[in-house]
């Protein structure tokens, strides 16, 4: 089973075309940010290996291949972090972006740094799960409300106090940067929220980090 989901604009049409030819189950979380979670869940526990792709990576033969002949539970490829594609300031209530110069470069900085420094391992970007540790976890908590960019942060745990560790089959480079991230006008406080585009859940910085000061 392969399973794939992605929010807003954020499935290229070669990822799309190479999830198609093998059948995946692509669906889409727009405005949902549970739907990740809940779609794992409920996948969870099956009699045949799960293989979790995320929308900014590519399906390739090569990938399927290295986890098809690996006798390992958890199989992943390792990836950079990729900085978002677009930063979008919104207007503030004079309908200008001008108060956003300085915090757009500083987000596109501090991210740019952090996709050069940061390697994920055991990230569900390129993962795969044996039928059997399934089965040994057990059922996943689908009452419980995760949002959609910590699902790895909270399986990780369960997974490494079961006696699991990631196999790394090598890094594959982040194909696509498609997520988009909207900057919203700083508050009275100088603070600035931000959020992906398609997912509702906002993020919020101090004046000392935006402006970098």
């Amino acid at each position: 089973m392969i399973l794939c989901g992605f929010a807003g604009n954020g499935l290229s049409q070669e990822s799309r075309e190479a999830l198609d030819e093998w059948n995946a189950e692509v669906l889409d979380f727009t405005g949902d940010d549970y739907a990740y979670w809940q779609a794992l869940c409920k996948r969870w526990g099956s009699l045949e290996p799960l293989l979790v792709m995320e929308q900014d990576h590519i399906l390739t033969p090569k990938i399927l291949a290295s986890f098809a002949c690996c006798r390992e539970d958890w199989c992943c490829f390792s990836y950079k972090y990729a900085a978002p594609r677009h930063i979008i300031p919104l207007p503030d209530a004079s309908g200008s972006t001008d108060w956003a110069a300085k915090a757009v470069t500083v987000f596109r900085q501090k991210a740019n740094t952090a996709a050069e420094k940061f390697v994920i391992l055991g990230g569900l970007g390129c993962t795969r799960f044996s039928a059997g540790l399934q089965r040994r976890i057990g059922s996943l908590d689908s009452s419980a409300r995760i949002l959609w960019d910590v699902v790895d942060n909270t399986l990780f745990p369960v997974l490494k106090a079961a006696g699991y560790a990631p196999h790394d089959h090598g890094q594959i480079p982040h194909e696509h940067k498609t997520f988009d991230l909207c900057l919203h006008p700083p508050g009275d406080a100088g603070t600035v929220e931000w959020h992906y585009v398609g997912y509702p859940t906002r993020y919020k910085v101090g004046p000392d980090w935006w402006r970098d000061e």
